[in-house]
């Protein structure tokens, strides 16, 4: 917890610096996407808005090895940011959106009964439960219909990266010592991972927006660069195949591009999570991560 708070620090320090690299690297994604698409900034309304959200959700654990019963994650997150709202040039009532920034999630695991003291101060207890602290950065894109003046239905795309910290609190007395090791894996510093989160967002009015979203992280037990860039590499490859096929959709009816581009991507982002649910790196022959999946419902700001 103490290298966590450390972490978070640092972070807090640096967010000056992050932002104006995040606002770069939107405007080079922005160029890129608009020639991708076929979008022209020129002939397409702009608004840029401050950003702050706020979650709550249920999260399971599950990895490999690890058996017995498992308590249940409450999920507390909040994040700040900003979001890039453009129409798109071939049709005013759809809106391309961006949203970076950084976030920050609580999990508190449920109260533990029935427990006897084991060592180091983890509990022996009826189930495995722990608590996770993750923070990470936001890349999140999209499109939307524009329902009316200052409301929306957005339809967006998330895959960001994500640092955790896993704290056990008890393990369940009827596992043995390998199965308590799939979690002491985890245990001691700052781990990295990648999570994807599909998520609807309805604006009611502005400043105020609702949204509900899947979350599938994945925490490794360790950061093996060179294979994770390769799946990556792959897993990129057939992101880029699927934007193709939605650009195509988008040319021949523009108003398919929110849903088309949600369902698609969204499920090569789903498909390589499953891949990787016990070789983190897949198609590579490496360890499986923590899978850390839930449901999740927020309220956004945006100013």
């Amino acid at each position: 917890m103490k290298q966590f708070l450390a972490i978070i620090t640092l972070v807090c320090m640096a967010v000056p610096t992050a932002h104006a690299a995040i606002q770069d690297s939107t405007d080079n994604v922005d160029s890129l996407m608009s020639i991708f698409f076929d979008d022209d900034p020129d002939k397409g309304s702009r608004s840029r808005s401050p950003r702050l959200q706020f979650t709550y959700g249920t999260l399971d654990v599950q990895r490999k090895g690890l058996q017995g019963s498992l308590t249940q994650i409450t999920n507390y997150g909040a994040s700040v940011g900003m979001e890039d709202a453009r129409t798109i040039k071939s049709s005013a009532g759809i809106i391309r959106y961006q949203n970076n920034g950084v976030f920050f999630n609580y999990g508190i695991a449920k109260p533990i009964e029935g427990f006897t003291a084991i060592d180091d101060s983890i509990l022996d207890a009826a189930s495995t439960s722990m608590n996770v602290y993750s923070f990470g950065f936001i890349d999140e894109s999209g499109y939307g219909y524009k329902l009316g003046e200052g409301s929306a239905l957005k339809f967006l795309v998330g895959k960001n990266s994500i640092w955790s910290s896993v704290d056990p609190l008890s393990f369940d007395a009827s596992i043995n010592g390998d199965a308590r090791q799939t979690v002491r894996d985890f245990t001691g510093s700052i781990r990295y991972g990648a999570t994807m989160n599909p998520t609807v967002e309805l604006q009611i009015i502005k400043p105020i927006s609702l949204r509900a979203s899947y979350t599938w992280t994945q925490i490794y037990p360790r950061h093996m660069f060179w294979y994770w860039a390769g799946s990556e590499l792959i897993e990129g490859i057939a992101d880029g195949i699927v934007m193709a096929s939605v650009k195509a959709f988008g040319k021949a009816s523009p108003t398919s591009l929110p849903i088309m581009n949600f369902v698609l991507r969204n499920a090569i982002a789903y498909g390589f999570k499953t891949l990787r649910k016990n070789q983190m790196n897949w198609p590579f022959e490496t360890a499986a991560p923590m899978n850390i999946t839930g449901w999740n419902v927020g309220v956004s700001l945006n100013f």
